[in-house]
């Protein structure tokens, strides 16, 4: 899907994002995931691995640029943006009702729409968990309850949970996911993830 031109943009859901956090821990060094809210919302808490660049940082088109070379890979040679290495961005904010990642993406287009690159057209971005109004849509999986079961407790486990707690917190997962409660479900297990390796939850 892509919502504007030049980037390509993949609206992903809670089950992508748990495997873009697997890939970033096992070392993935083409990957960046961004938790695109403003300072007060990243004390609450965060995804583990993730790095914060507030949407608020892109409405200057300089530190736009400062950014995508710091921290994108993105190369500025003064006359073009090459982005033939840059990295594979996956941006998170406060859900499908959030539009601070949407926000962005936008802002970083506006930064160098007036450019003519031909590398840019590579550079892909993917927004985890974002609005689901305003031309996004958000993507679906169909799963059993036992591939929730399964899938929540393997992530769950591998963050440092013991069985008894993983078994607790994946049942009710998956009644939650039955129940059509979807906020309370699967959507829950990259908090559950954050908390565990924060060391601020007993495991």
């Amino acid at each position: 899907m892509h919502p504007f031109a030049p980037h390509q943009v993949t609206t992903i859901g809670v089950l992508e994002m748990i495997g873009f956090m697997q890939q970033l821990e096992s070392g993935h060094e083409g990957l960046l995931i961004i938790d695109s809210r403003t300072c007060d919302w990243v004390r609450r808490g965060t995804l583990a691995g993730s790095i914060n660049i507030a949407f608020t940082e892109f409405k200057d088109e300089e530190r736009t640029l400062e950014i995508m070379e710091e921290w994108f890979d993105v190369l500025n040679t003064g006359l073009s943006l090459d982005f033939s290495n840059a990295k594979t961005l996956v941006l998170f904010c406060n859900g499908i009702w959030c539009g601070q990642s949407p926000t962005t993406i936008r802002l970083t287009a506006n930064g160098v729409s007036g450019r003519k690159d031909p590398l840019l057209s590579r550079w892909h971005a993917k927004l985890a968990i974002t609005r689901a109004d305003g031309g996004f849509a958000l993507s679906t999986t169909q799963l059993t309850l036992a591939e929730i079961f399964s899938i929540a407790h393997s992530v769950l486990i591998k963050a440092g949970a013991n069985k008894e707690n993983a078994d607790a917190v994946v049942n009710t997962v998956m009644r939650a996911e039955r129940d059509g409660s979807h906020s309370h479900g699967l959507f829950r297990i990259p908090g559950y993830v954050a908390s565990l390796q924060s060391c601020k939850v007993a495991k």
